[in-house]
């Protein structure tokens, strides 16, 4: 079965991860590799983690390993009066993690109210 379970860093001061711990556990099967938010255009809300602690489980490419540390799972932009919301991967996938349900499910109920 494809895919990995990598740590990641989360930004807990958004309505997009309230509930979250700050260290997460996420699935990855993707290849969408987002390059990071400027301060200024938004916010990188979870974060694959840095340095060799990255990979809990699976098997992944060490080039990809390389490539992913610190790069974002979910961004933020404000956009005229709405919201975008950026998944590098289905946070619904097999239902495999309530986290990363619950950020889709905060995305999509409390957006609209922000």
């Amino acid at each position: 079965m494809p895919g990995v379970f990598l740590k990641a860093a989360v930004d807990d001061d958004h309505f997009v991860t309230w509930g979250i711990d700050k260290e997460a556990v996420v699935y990855f099967s993707g290849n969408r590799i987002f390059a990071p938010l400027k301060t200024t255009a938004g916010k990188n809300l979870v974060k694959f983690a840095d340095g060799k602690g990255l990979l809990v489980s699976g098997y992944c490419w060490p080039q990809t390993l390389q490539i992913l540390p610190g790069t974002p799972y979910v961004l933020h932009q404000s956009m005229g009066r709405g919201h975008i919301v950026a998944f590098a991967d289905d946070p619904n996938y097999r239902a495999f993690s309530p986290q990363l349900q619950r950020l889709f499910f905060n995305a999509v109920f409390f957006g609209p109210a922000q």
